[in-house]
């Protein structure tokens, strides 16, 4: 899934593999809409155009707050601000959500173990929230791990289509094993524990100064295993499309190929240089500089894609 890339650019890979197993608190301090979720309470923002129909924004790993931002980063880039906002502009609602994990949702969970399957639930309580609030049809936009995510919501409820944005199609023990891969030796600690987990297995020997293979992170990896994308999207009834761009350095156009063999019904759509935090860039230095500045615009393209198959 990773290519080769300069040592800068690694770092950078990294950073949204530990995001997603460390449970930070981002300092927040907007209040919103929210809703019930299980636990706790999930905070959201909606911008309403109209009753019509509505995007759910589902966002990728880690502590990611509604805006697409996390405490990992000095800095913000806005991806998911800035698409529902250009979402706007086309007349389309969006709902878009702190993850229990970040944000102000994440202080209605402080010391509870969290599973997958809790971001599978929120996601259901999301659209099930929007439904009481009136909207006729809903359709989920998955972000990174958020697609997995919104696979698995539209096969437990009925939804209006599903758009896949920069999706894995592999489960995370295989993309972890490639994304540390090139860093560690077979035989390190970090590999070990990959392995283990495939087995089942909790690592506690080795562990103690390494926080993303923690015991606790452990075990949400280990309900994380359970899930394979390209198993998942073929109970996916409701119409779908599978975006992807060719500067993204963490999910590579290969994805979906693979995720289009098992869902042959899915539309698809490749965007020349836009990366994974949604952004057209030129150079590698280029896709680093928008992980943290937000100046940089969502592509039109991905806005375009969007909008056409929502209307």
């Amino acid at each position: 899934m990773m290519k080769n890339r300069n040592k800068m650019n690694k770092k950078l890979i990294a950073l949204p593999l530990i995001a997603a197993l460390l449970l930070i608190l981002t300092a927040a301090t907007w209040k919103g809409e929210h809703f019930p979720g299980k636990d706790g309470n999930i905070y959201g923002e909606t911008i309403h155009c109209n009753y019509d129909k509505i995007v759910l924004i589902i966002a990728g790993s880690g502590p990611t707050d509604r805006n697409g931002n996390t405490p990992i980063l000095k800095g913000r880039n806005d991806s998911l601000k800035l698409l529902a906002e250009e979402l706007e502009k086309k007349g389309i609602s969006t709902f878009r959500y702190d993850k229990r994990t970040a944000g102000i949702s994440r202080k209605s969970y402080l010391n509870h173990d969290i599973r997958f399957d809790d971001f599978i639930s929120d996601a259901i309580s999301a659209v099930e929230y929007l439904k009481e609030e009136g909207y006729e049809k809903i359709y989920l936009l998955g972000h990174s791990q958020g697609s997995l995510i919104a696979f698995e919501a539209a096969c437990e409820l009925e939804v209006d289509g599903l758009i896949s944005v920069c999706g894995p199609s592999e489960s995370i023990d295989a993309v972890l094993e490639k994304q540390l891969g090139n860093a560690f030796k077979q035989d390190s600690i970090e590999i070990k524990v990959i392995n283990n987990l495939r087995e089942e297995k909790i690592t506690t020997e080795g562990v103690e100064n390494i926080p993303m293979f923690n015991v606790e992170n452990q075990k949400f990896l280990l309900s994380w295993i359970e899930y394979s994308p390209v198993e998942s999207i073929k109970d996916v009834n409701c119409p779908l499309i599978l975006i992807g761009g060719t500067m993204d350095s963490q999910v590579s156009t290969e994805d979906i190929e693979k995720l289009l063999i098992a869902n042959p019904e899915s539309d698809s759509m490749v965007i020349h240089g836009m990366n994974h935090v949604l952004k057209v860039v030129s150079s590698e230095k280029e896709d680093i500089k928008t992980y943290t500045d937000p100046s940089y615009p969502v592509s039109k393209e991905l806005i375009q894609a969007v909008a056409r198959f929502v209307e």
